[in-house]
């Protein structure tokens, strides 16, 4: 899993809450080489945050859609239907606040995963 989050706090609990479920996980606090990242990784799962320095959440998103196939949940606390459509169109599979209660978005992490290969 991926989790391309630049609120250090933030990152930190899903990088410990994440991990301590069993998952694989790498960082990155910018959305500058996250699209070269995804693409070359392959994660089955990206945690995105739709608004970071560099490219942000939608410009990753689109960058990487047609060329990658695992999930993609985008992290935001915009509550603008034009962010969360736009997310949606460019292929993100959902839209999530950061403040979604653990349980819930471990097991939706889960079932989102196409291959065991995240989780140990």
């Amino acid at each position: 899993m991926l989790i391309v989050e630049d609120d250090d706090q933030l990152a930190e609990l899903l990088l410990e809450y994440l991990g301590q479920q069993g998952f694989q996980l790498s960082r990155l606090a910018s959305g500058d080489g996250a699209a070269e990242a995804i693409l070359q990784k392959q994660p089955d799962l990206v945690i995105l945050d739709l608004m970071l320095p560099g490219a942000n959440g939608l410009d990753v998103c689109r960058q990487v859609r047609d060329a990658y196939s695992g999930a993609i949940v985008m992290l935001t606390t915009s509550q603008s239907e034009a962010d969360h459509v736009a997310g949606l169109e460019l292929g993100a599979n959902a839209l999530e606040s950061p403040s979604l209660p653990w349980a819930r978005f471990t097991i939706w992490s889960l079932t989102s995963c196409r291959t065991g290969s995240i989780y140990h």
